[in-house]
């Protein structure tokens, strides 16, 4: 939709927390100057006020090996396999935020906040 593509780069905050698999909640995204209200889905509880990501959503972060960094979230649902040669296997991720690159290894951790200095999510790897 048209519409949708307003969305791209701004911060939500939940106004009604999600419930996970038992439903969704509300989150208040500000557009065109002004502000307008979406259903939220998340795989796990979110509480009221809390700052979600959306596509298009600049952050920052700053790391043991990067120092301060910014990124841009491209997808807030992307799933992954990561290998793990000590284990000798893949090890699936599902419903992560993936970030234009700004992080390397050293950064696992780190805390990443939205530009509005809000948290937003931890890098699992690099």
């Amino acid at each position: 939709m048209a519409g949708e593509t307003l969305l791209i780069g701004c911060t939500g905050v939940l106004s009604v927390a999600t419930r996970g698999p038992a439903g969704p909640g509300e989150v208040i995204v500000k557009i065109r100057g002004g502000s307008e209200t979406y259903l939220a889905w998340s795989p796990t509880p979110l509480p009221k006020g809390a700052t979600v990501p959306v596509r298009g959503m600049k952050v920052v972060k700053v790391g043991r090996t990067t120092n301060k960094t910014t990124g841009t979230v491209r997808d807030v649902h992307f799933r992954f396999a990561l290998d793990y040669d000590d284990l000798g296997k893949s090890v699936g991720f599902l419903d992560q935020v993936f970030c234009t690159r700004y992080s390397k290894p050293g950064d696992s951790g780190s805390l990443v906040l939205s530009q509005a200095n809000k948290k937003a999510d931890l890098p699992r790897s690099s």
